[in-house]
């Protein structure tokens, strides 16, 4: 099996992952500051001002908590690839023998 990972690239990748899901948290803080002005704006219509908060906390919520939790996963578990693939490859040059610089043999100068 042949690997040809760039390091420096899907590390990068990783990077910028984790900053849109950093943003996504925002959103949701943002959204959620949303809902909540609207029940205030509302205050003589408790229909409406409980329709938003069952919205917010029954399906945006928490469909926003699955997938900033998901991305997390797998950034984190790319991450830790990541690092296993960059120590294999530490090890193995580690481990290469060096190349001979003082040849012996008969005839050779």
């Amino acid at each position: 099996m042949y690997f040809d990972i760039h390091h420096a690239a899907a590390t990068q990748t990783v990077t910028a992952t984790n900053s849109a899901a950093d943003d996504l948290q925002a959103a949701l803080l943002e959204l959620s500051q949303a809902f909540a002005a609207a029940g205030h704006a509302l205050p003589q219509s408790p229909v409406v001002t409980n329709g938003l908060a069952a919205v917010f906390m029954g399906a945006v919520e928490p469909g926003s908590n699955t997938v900033i939790s998901r991305v997390n996963m797998a950034t984190s578990s790319t991450n830790a690839a990541l690092s296993s693939y960059a120590q294999g490859d530490q090890q193995m040059s580690a481990n290469v023998c060096p190349v001979p610089g003082n040849i012996d043999m008969p005839g050779v100068n």
